[in-house]
């Protein structure tokens, strides 16, 4: 569980953080709101047990997005998300998966 973990955490190159309510909804034609920007871990960092002691499981951390009640998390172990890891909803701007 440990070696699948770092291997998906390694590759977590495309963690998508997805506004899913709270916000009006836009009038047709409106830009959609900005994603939020992720600040931890940094964008293809590598976790480890030594730098995310003790699983190498890190905290994920992002920008609040104004008006956003709420989040939805996914992790996928490659840039193209075709398959996820975690898809989880947060009111939080801090997610810890597994």
């Amino acid at each position: 569980m440990a070696r699948l973990l770092r291997r998906l955490l390694v590759l977590v190159l495309a963690l998508i953080v997805f506004l899913l309510g709270g916000l009006p909804v836009p009038p047709a034609g409106a830009a959609p709101p900005p994603p939020p920007t992720l600040l931890q871990p940094s964008d293809g960092q590598t976790t480890t047990a030594a730098n995310y002691p003790p699983t190498g499981t890190p905290t994920f951390v992002w920008s609040p997005v104004s008006g956003a009640d709420r989040y939805h998390i996914q992790v996928c172990p490659s840039a193209e998300c075709a398959t996820t890891v975690v898809s989880q909803e947060t009111y939080s701007t801090r997610f810890t998966p597994f």
